[in-house]
């Protein structure tokens, strides 16, 4: 991990997450928002990872956003990895059925 993972708390990587998703979705998004919800797609996931990777000097795989179920989910697995530098979170992905589109259902257990 690159940047300032160690020296950034996690209300800051919030705001950030929450900046970046109203950059993208052009509204006010809260913690408790869901990516899906708002009518997230691959280009989206794509440009809150780029904002958030300029924002927070990190890598981060798209995956991670759209495997969260809340923006607050996706800044806490983004605080905990860049605390333990460990990188993008993926023990918590492994589970993750991407769906094919919004209404697909976002997990595996809603279909």
């Amino acid at each position: 991990m690159t940047g300032l993972g160690d020296s950034i708390g996690a209300d800051t990587v919030l705001t950030a997450v929450l900046a970046a998703a109203a950059s993208v979705f052009g509204d006010a998004v809260g913690a408790g928002d869901g990516f899906f919800s708002l009518g997230g797609d691959s280009l989206a996931a794509v440009e809150i990872v780029t904002a958030l990777e300029a924002e927070l000097d990190v890598d981060i795989s798209t995956d991670v956003v759209v495997c969260t179920d809340t923006f607050a989910d996706l800044a806490a697995a983004l605080a905990s990895a860049m605390a333990a530098e460990t990188g993008t979170p993926s023990g918590e992905l492994e589970a993750c059925a991407l769906p094919l589109s919004a209404g697909d259902g976002a997990r595996e257990g809603q279909r």
